[in-house]
Formats: structure tokens, sequence, C-alpha cells
């Protein structure tokens, strides 16, 4: 599906003189309403997301999912005869659990072309036995198809877990335009004030705890509520939730039952709009339970110079995350460990500032030329 966070990856590689560079779309989820359970109702992005790079849209595009809990829920036959008339030198897949991946594999390698799959998962999140053996006994053989391109140190380990050796992987690290981000903290910055009173947030209400993340299970918002509650019956300060989802209701309820003050609902904010709420933040966190396989909201609030602190279970952590120097590491399980570090974050204006400087540094050499390069040199090791 055409995404916010690949978009300028595709300009830049489409840009790059050493490439011919097609996207092809299974879905075309994004342009058009998706998931509602993802937001507690369907949503489309107000970006533009096809311009700058050359795209092929499959026939069942405009009915077929972003993602399936079952394989065989995402199949786009054409993708066989398209690759077939496309006769590319090497084939970049963003997954493999589904059968348009599949079939993509399986006929660009009888083509005799290449193979390099890109996924951002991770071994943070326990599974069962029976789970493990199933994975070993189909993703080895997979992988030994081509190369992977991985985005983070745990996804790395991820592939090497299946086998992939060293030589035949390529760092590819999951960003964001960090240009358009920065260029929109400066532009917003001096309404900073104006932005909050716009959210709800009274002036000398305190420091802003900032939330972005979809409302839904995974992303254990009630769990950060709870962190907030311990830290806002010693100190004054704001939870900001920019976010929507099936838990909203029950969070609202959860915050009157508890008598916890000054806990703000953002709601949905789109891509033109949720620069403002990072503007407006003074910490931020996410605290997941599972399956953040990276977390890019953290890079997002980097760049706007925000300290984080973000769960064990959350990819991105070894990466961006420096415990004591921008931010820290909690588990995501102790509410009482996560009321400890934004406590002391939302007491201490002079750490919040320190860590928010290392936040922007450290995000600085996190680039989108970094990723493209790393695709290049995945594609052009293909191909040698």
């Amino acid at each position: 599906m055409p995404a916010i966070y690949y978009t300028p990856l595709f300009r830049r590689l489409a840009q790059d003189p050493r490439l011919d560079f097609t996207v092809i779309y299974a879905s075309s989820e994004g342009l058009r309403p998706f998931d509602p359970k993802w937001f507690g109702e369907a949503r489309t992005w107000d970006a533009d997301l096809t311009s700058g790079y050359r795209s092929i849209f499959l026939r069942a595009a405009d009915t077929t999912p972003s993602l399936g809990d079952r394989v065989w829920q995402v199949r786009n036959w054409d993708i066989v005869p398209t690759l077939v008339r496309g006769r590319y030198h090497v084939l970049t897949m963003a997954g493999y659990h589904s059968l348009t991946y599949l079939m993509g594999a399986l006929t660009q390698r009888a083509l005799g072309g290449q193979v390099v799959f890109r996924e951002d998962q991770t071994l943070l999140d326990p599974r069962s036995a029976l789970n493990l053996i199933a994975k070993q006994l189909t993703l080895r053989p997979l992988f030994s198809l081509g190369r992977a391109m991985y985005a983070s140190r745990e996804n790395k380990r991820w592939f090497q877990n299946f086998g992939v050796p060293d030589e035949r992987l390529f760092s590819t690290p999951l960003t964001v335009d960090n240009d358009a981000f920065q260029a929109a903290a400066r532009e917003l910055a001096p309404r900073r004030e104006e932005i909050k009173r716009e959210f709800g947030i009274d002036e000398g209400s305190g420091p802003v705890v900032l939330g972005v993340a979809r409302l839904v299970p995974k992303k254990q918002p009630q769990f950060l509520l709870e962190a907030f509650r311990r830290v806002r019956e010693r100190e004054r300060c704001v939870l900001l939730l920019a976010g929507s989802g099936p838990l909203e209701d029950e969070l609202r309820e959860q915050a009157a039952r508890d008598e916890i003050p000054d806990v703000v609902f953002g709601g949905f904010l789109n891509a033109s709009e949720i620069a403002r709420a990072y503007v407006a933040g003074d910490v931020f966190a996410l605290l997941s339970r599972e399956k953040e396989t990276f977390g890019l909201v953290v890079n997002e609030a980097m760049n706007f110079g925000l300290p984080v602190v973000v769960s064990d279970r959350v990819g991105c952590a070894s990466d961006l995350v420096s415990p004591g120097h921008n931010g820290f590491v909690v588990s995501s399980r102790d509410p009482a460990e996560a009321a400890a570090a934004l406590e002391r974050l939302v007491r201490d204006a002079g750490l919040r500032e320190r860590m928010g400087g290392a936040s922007r540094e450290r995000i600085d050499s996190w680039t989108v030329e970094q990723t493209a390069e790393g695709f290049v040199a995945a594609a052009r090791d293909a191909v040698s």
C-alpha cells in the first residue's frame, strides 16, 4: 500500500542514476479509506503518496487489503505476468506473509532474477514452540532464495535467526523525512503556546507528556495512562494522547474513574496535522507491549528535539534510545518504572533540554539517504 513513511525513500531511489526503479502495489489502501479497526473508523491519508516515482497498481489493488491475518488474504494473481513483462533484475519485497509475495519471489527466481527481502520483525515478542518451529521450516528455505535488508539491530537478529548470513544482509534503517519534520518544527515553534491552547492545554499546566499511537491493545495506552496517573499525583503535568482507536472510550472512562486530571485526547491527526502534537509536547512516550517492530513515531519525536521514553518491546530502542543520554528504556509490564522515568523528565527542565538535544543529534544520522544507500548496495550485490 502507498505509505507515508516509504514515499520519501521511493522518491530518493527514483532519482538515483544507478537504478531504474519501479514500485508495484498490491493494495491501494492509504489512497482510499482503510481498515477502521486501526483508528476506530476508516481513514485516508491527506498526503501525496504516489508522485515522484514510477508505480504500478495490480488489478485487484482497489479491493485488496494491505495486510492480512492469513497468507491467502492478499493474493494478486497478476503479479506473475507483471514480473514476466517487466523482467526486473532485482525484486525487493516488503514482506513475505501473503500469496502475492510468495508468488512474486518464486516467479522472480524462475525468471532468473534476484530477490531481496525487507522486513522489520524482531525476536522481542515471545512465541510458542510450535510457531518457532513452523517459521524455521518455512522462512529458512524462503530466505535462502535471496538477500535481505534489515531495518534495525533487532531486525538483523531476526534475519540471522532464520539463517541469513551476514554477507547477504544489508542495513536499510527505517527512517522518516527528517528535513520535512525539522522544517515543521521550526515553522511551528513560535506558535507553541497557541497550539497547546488549541488542544485544550491551559497555560501553566506543566510539561506535556505526549503519546502518538493508535489506541489499540498492542500499544497499551492504558499502561501509559496509569504511569501518567502516578506522575501526576506528584508533579503538575499534562498527558496528550494523539490518536484514535477502539480503546478511546475505555481510556476516557479510566481517566474519569481514577480521577486523573489533565488528560487530553487529541484524536486522529492526519499527516498534515501531526507536527502540531510534537510541537506541543515536552516528553515523548511509546510504551507498547507487543508487535512494535520499530516505532517510527520515535523518529518523528526526535526530530522535534524531544526526550523519549520507550518500552523494552519497542524495536527501535537499541538503535535510537541511549538510556540516560536521550531518554529511557523501561519495562513494558511495570508502570512504576515507566512513571519513574517520566517523572524525572517532567521534574527537570534541564534534563529535558539536554536529552532533547541528544535526540535531535542522534536522528540527524538516521536518514532516508542512508536507507537508500542500503537499497542500492543490496541491489548491486544481487546482480553482481
